[in-house]
């Protein structure tokens, strides 16, 4: 008994050191790794590089309407651009050594102020297309008097200024000293407080309330139609006194009410369609970032908590991700960036015509401003 006790001791240890299955594990594991993050970074850089070009290619007048909607996504597309060159090389390099940092400590600042300026943008250019989508749908005439390209051109610079004054502070000395060599998000609570309510909690409490209100217009409204009733409001007065209409006009002040009508139903059904892919870029969002910003305060305040390993970089490269679906969420969402999406990888960008509307159609034999 004695003597079968020692030889399985005996044992234990020459299976512990002789694997030879060990050595081939760890190099899968890092194949793995190494494609996974690889792929993540082209896409990234792909993806968003093809939203840019179908929305600001101006060959034949451009791929798309540029309209004021288009050019805050051309903004998320470009901050999204910016963190998947300049930041996620970077972390896929720290990650695939283990979280050592090789590239010294001016990169490493460049590298972190990066990483918030980009994440902070793109979470602001969801905020503002938040708000272009609920003056779209809850105002549907008036939206094109109300967000003009030169008001979004305003808000792009008003994100890209936020963004930056909440990067800045890292690169001013505001950051945790005791990192040493290490380079890693900054942790510093005060720092932490501060980045995770201007760059994620703020923006998303305007996201989730302006959504909700989009929804609940959305839900009234399609039930309005539904039931036959008029969606327009008092539309059709304004224009009856706009156009200075008698009782003697009864028939064409009929065909001009349906005509608005028409109108307002087919802006609402484009507004409601852009509402809804709103939605799912904000459900995309929320499950992405929402788990690191609950984590990194906790681990700030709690370094004994245990989250500095497996759940932090989960939920660090769970937040990179969003940046990699947004433009595939607007492809599958919107029939018109598809087709510009064809065009520009099937190279005739210069023979594409946007779809043009049909002149003969009542919705569009009235002038929108003669509605606003």
């Amino acid at each position: 008994m004695n003597w079968s006790v020692e030889l399985t001791d005996d044992l234990a240890p020459n299976n512990d050191t002789d694997d030879p299955t060990a050595p081939l594990t760890e190099h899968s594991t890092l194949f793995l790794k190494s494609a996974g993050l690889g792929l993540m970074v082209a896409l990234t850089i792909g993806g968003n590089l093809l939203v840019i070009i179908a929305v600001l290619a101006t060959p034949c007048g451009g791929l798309l309407h540029r309209s004021p909607t288009h050019l805050l996504i051309a903004n998320l597309a470009a901050a999204d651009l910016l963190l998947g060159v300049v930041v996620l090389p970077l972390s896929a390099a720290r990650e695939l050594a283990g979280g050592e940092w090789p590239f010294g400590r001016r990169l490493c600042a460049v590298w972190a102020a990066a990483d918030v300026l980009c994440c902070t943008a793109s979470i602001l250019s969801l905020c503002g297309i938040s708000v272009d989508r609920f003056v779209g749908v809850t105002r549907p005439l008036a939206y094109s008097g109300i967000v003009t390209k030169r008001r979004a051109g305003w808000m792009i610079l008003l994100i890209w200024a936020l963004a930056l004054a909440i990067s800045i502070g890292p690169p001013l000395g505001w950051n945790d000293t005791s990192e040493g060599e290490e380079c890693g998000v900054n942790k510093q609570l005060d720092y932490v407080i501060f980045s995770v309510v201007g760059s994620f909690y703020l923006p998303m409490l305007v996201i989730v309330i302006l959504y909700f209100q989009v929804y609940r217009a959305v839900a009234k409204r399609s039930s309005e139609i539904e039931s036959g009733k008029n969606v327009c409001g008092d539309v059709f007065l304004r224009v009856h006194y706009a156009n200075g209409l008698m009782s003697r006009q009864r028939p064409l002040l009929t065909r001009a009410s349906t005509r608005a009508a028409i109108l307002c139903t087919s802006k609402f059904t484009r507004q409601k369609k852009a509402a809804q892919t709103l939605a799912i870029v904000v459900g995309g969002f929320l499950v992405c970032w929402l788990p690191f910003f609950i984590i990194l305060p906790i681990d700030s305040a709690c370094a004994s908590c245990g989250l500095s390993g497996a759940p932090f970089t989960f939920a660090f490269w769970l937040g990179y991700f969003n940046s990699c679906i947004n433009p595939f969420i607007y492809a599958c969402s919107s029939y018109e960036l598809r087709r510009a999406f064809r065009a520009v990888l099937c190279g005739r960008t210069r023979g594409f015509k946007r779809s043009q509307p049909n002149n003969n159609s009542p919705a569009n034999s009235i002038p929108l401003n003669h509605f606003i």
